[in-house]
């Protein structure tokens, strides 16, 4: 199972909050036969796919002749010999990948490199020319986050680091998972299993869910097993998620809050994930208290954490970073750097963990820490919060600005959404794991804003735009009140118009065409009327 894809596809807890006072009792489970609970992945899937013993006998010992040594036996040392050969494998997969940007062939990857060796790869293809340059820029700093020290340059020594992170966790169904698995059958505990060990230990093993001992599994022992095996599964992926998560634990005199999120609430004026990504923001506001503080935070996104308050309390602030097409980003300002300790979120899979099931969180956290937490909040969106006792403001304040001449709270209700507000940051202030660039142009509706006091777009009635063939444009969804004519040049559009907070812009007559990626929204050629890109919502009827 490849763990880095988790992330993205359990997004934690969109819209709910869950408070858990740790000394809560979790949700009990049903009990769990301790032998099969230190069965392998391989193992209980193999034995969930089995109806017979003789099913279970024949297909292990076929796994088994697929991964014996020359003399027909399996040992620990060909176990681990496996798996080096196959992460040697994937290291040079993965340095092989990061050399073909090598253009100069010097076993050094500067930028420029990189930006001319991924264009050329792409080569000139048809469609969105905002929409390449985006992925193009993706492409980028994919490659580049492995520039450890942030030279510019990608070194042979930082491609054997990046190599070697990409590694560490192991995906089930392998050849190696399948050998791992196998020693499980060495019943005398000598380091090597035969066939003989493996055709007689298959027996034992489907009899632990063989209630009956028929040699045959019932609908209902099926049914029995698949709810345990749906338990241990998840066990098993908690840990394996969790098993790269290592920073300094708490210490026993010291309070413990955890914060896990989706994302916050305030968009501030740098952003950790380059300038054609959102990056949020969120207050934590330490309280005043006697004991020291360890806290642990992590979020989906791409999040600049700003601690206020009783500040000084915080003995260790714990960073899981939120991230976008595998990139992590996060950042903090308010605290001294050496108190901050960043970990990987491609190793420490918190955020999947926690999402696949909530009511875990106070067992998965006591495991994870060593003890349990003295309080522990998960949130989707949020604005502020106040730690150690983990009490929220989940919305924004009213906002009262006007946008040229157009009431902000009538805009927003036409939009159907609100503009965030916008933090002041001394880049120089913040403490992150990537590269703090300040926004020109900031993203989302907080952009369009912007660039409408600037008077550089102009906001209409989406009515009142009328093509030259005097056609009236109907947008696909009108909901959309008002569309954005681009009447002076912009340096780009504003990250993160997709999904709902994609617009209609109108581009004037002699005003480039603007860089980035538009998202999802509609651009029109203001002489002609024609879409200008591709979009869902840019459509006439």
């Amino acid at each position: 199972m490849n763990f880095s894809r988790f992330c993205t596809i359990c997004a934690l807890f969109i819209g709910t909050t869950v408070i858990l006072p740790i000394r809560a009792t979790a949700q009990q489970e049903p009990a769990i036969d301790p032998r099969l609970q230190k069965m392998s992945p391989e193992m209980i899937n193999r034995l969930a796919g089995a109806e017979t013993v003789e099913d279970f006998t024949a297909a292990v010992s076929k796994s088994f002749r697929a991964v014996a040594g020359r003399d027909g036996t399996l040992s620990k040392e060909d176990v681990a010999d496996r798996n080096a050969a196959e992460d040697a494998r994937r290291r040079s997969e993965i340095i092989g990948k990061l050399l073909d940007n090598d253009l100069s062939g010097d076993g050094l990857l500067t930028r420029d490199e990189v930006v001319r060796a991924v264009a050329m790869r792409r080569g000139a293809r048809e469609g969105d020319t905002a929409a390449v340059q985006k992925a193009e820029e993706k492409a980028v700093r994919r490659i580049m986050h492995a520039d450890g020290d942030g030279d510019g340059t990608i070194s042979f020594a930082e491609m054997l680091v990046e190599a070697g992170n990409s590694v560490d966790m192991r995906m089930e169904g392998r050849e190696t998972a399948r050998a791992d698995a196998l020693m499980e059958f060495d019943s005398n505990t000598d380091g090597i299993v035969t066939l003989q060990e493996v055709r007689a230990g298959a027996p034992k093993i489907f009899a632990m869910v063989d209630l009956d001992g028929d040699a045959l599994l019932s609908e209902t022992e099926r049914a029995a097993f698949q709810r345990q095996a749906q338990q241990i599964r998840a066990r098993q992926f908690e840990e394996a998620a969790m098993s790269g998560c290592d920073f300094i634990r708490p210490t026993p005199e010291q309070q413990i809050a955890v914060l896990a999120v989706g994302r916050g609430l305030d968009i501030p004026r740098v952003s950790l994930a380059g300038l054609a990504e959102t990056t949020w923001s969120a207050a934590l506001t330490i309280e005043a208290g006697t004991k020291p503080l360890w806290l642990l935070v992590s979020a989906d996104d791409p999040m600049l954490w700003r601690l206020e308050g009783a500040t000084d309390r915080v003995a260790r602030l714990v960073v899981v970073p939120g991230q976008r097409d595998d990139l992590p980003a996060a950042g903090v300002i308010g605290l001294a750097p050496e108190k901050i300790e960043f970990v990987s979120s491609s190793k420490c899979q918190l955020q999947a963990v926690l999402g696949e099931n909530r009511q875990r969180m106070p067992e998965t956290l006591t495991r994870l820490l060593g003890r349990a937490p003295d309080s522990a909040v998960s949130v989707g969106t949020f604005l502020a919060a106040s730690l150690p006792t983990g009490e929220l403001v989940k919305k924004q304040p009213p906002t009262l600005e006007t946008a040229n001449n157009i009431p902000l709270d009538s805009w927003q209700k036409a939009q159907g959404f609100g503009t965030a507000r916008i933090i002041e940051v001394d880049p120089t202030q913040v403490t992150a794991t990537s590269a703090v660039e300040a926004y020109d142009v900031l993203p989302q509706e907080s952009g369009i804003v912007q660039l409408v006091k600037e008077g550089r777009i102009v906001a209409r009635p989406l009515k009142s735009f009328v093509a030259p063939d005097n056609t009236p444009l109907q947008m696909a969804t009108q909901y959309r009140g008002y569309l954005f004519e681009i009447v002076k040049p912009i340096p780009h559009f504003p990250a993160g118009l997709t999904g709902s907070h994609a617009v209609t812009f109108v581009l004037a007559k002699g005003v480039p065409m603007p860089a980035g990626d538009p998202g999802l929204s509609c651009i029109l050629d203001g002489a002609t009327g024609k879409p200008l890109n591709r979009s869902p919502i840019c459509r006439r009827d």
